[in-house]
């Protein structure tokens, strides 16, 4: 678990215990086919479908205790609240979640952001305008999770990341990201990160069909360090081009008896303002 994490999500998991606390008499919200009127926490560990609703959405949603929430063709806008804060989506501990055709955007300029701590999938999806209040973070940032990306557009989160990932299996079919990244700020549009893993561990992360194309920084960054786990990666009829750094930038520095299996099939690296494919700094450390 890498510093930044812990930081963050200690004063983010405070905040949000004592908001659980204070309702912990209440289950589910009473009412979800009118958009909230305050923040809803989901946790009577039940199966929770909430579908076909436009909403603007001014409050924050949170996903515990087992309990499985699904949107299913909504529309949700997140507007400027009255205490300007950002709005939050969080699935955390062992809640989950399903975003199945639909479409999740901002109008003003507070933003949203979505915080992932165990199973979430992205299914006929467009996500955009979001901006997480961590700089270094993503609109999506998931810690520990088993992520699904299936159809689903990621864009317009400049000067920021669109999806951040620590320690997480992943798969992407017909991703896209795009209008994502900072150059000023070294922010790619996606930012997949490994650290400190563990012996027994086994990552699998598979893209394919996908597109990390004009973005303001790198279309994709890896970073890994000091890992124990191994790891196969294969990255198949995928698009890396016209981004304003690199294509990719992979960072690969593996702790002792690490495995790292890389496979590119059919992908393209044209027109990135500085490099296609970047692979640095690969050695061995401990």
């Amino acid at each position: 678990m890498n510093g930044r994490r812990i930081v963050w999500l200690a004063l983010f998991t405070l905040g949000i215990a004592a908001v659980i606390a204070a309702v912990s008499a209440v289950a589910d919200p009473v009412d979800i086919n009118n958009p909230p009127t305050e923040d809803w926490i989901f946790d009577s560990g039940s199966d929770v479908i909430i579908s076909h609703r436009i909403w603007d959405i001014n409050y924050n949603i949170t996903v515990t205790d087992s309990t499985s929430l699904a949107f299913t063709e909504c529309t949700l806008t997140f507007g400027d609240p009255a205490d300007l804060n950002a709005r939050w989506i969080w699935v955390m501990w062992d809640g989950s979640m399903v975003v199945n055709n639909c479409t999740f955007k901002s109008s003003g300029s507070m933003k949203y952001y979505i915080e992932i701590e165990n199973t979430t999938k992205f299914i006929g999806s467009t996500i955009s305008g979001m901006r997480h209040p961590n700089s270094g973070e993503g609109g999506i940032t998931a810690w520990d999770a088993d992520l699904t990306f299936d159809d689903v557009l990621l864009k317009d989160t400049p000067d920021h990341h669109a999806l951040v990932t620590y320690d997480c299996q992943i798969y992407m079919d017909n991703f896209r990201v795009s209008n994502a990244g900072s150059l000023i700020n070294g922010r790619a549009a996606v930012w997949l990160d490994w650290r400190n893993t563990d012996w027994d561990e086994y990552f699998m992360v598979t893209i394919k069909n996908s597109d990390f194309s004009n973005n303001i920084q790198d279309g994709l960054r890896v970073y890994q360090y000091s890992n124990y786990a191994d790891f196969t990666f294969e990255i198949t009829d995928c698009s890396f081009d016209g981004n304003g750094q690199d294509g990719i930038d992979w960072y690969w520095a593996y702790g002792s008896n690490s495995s790292f299996q890389l496979n590119f099939t059919d992908c393209s690296f044209d027109d990135n303002n500085n490099r296609g494919l970047y692979l640095r700094d690969y050695q061995h450390s401990y």
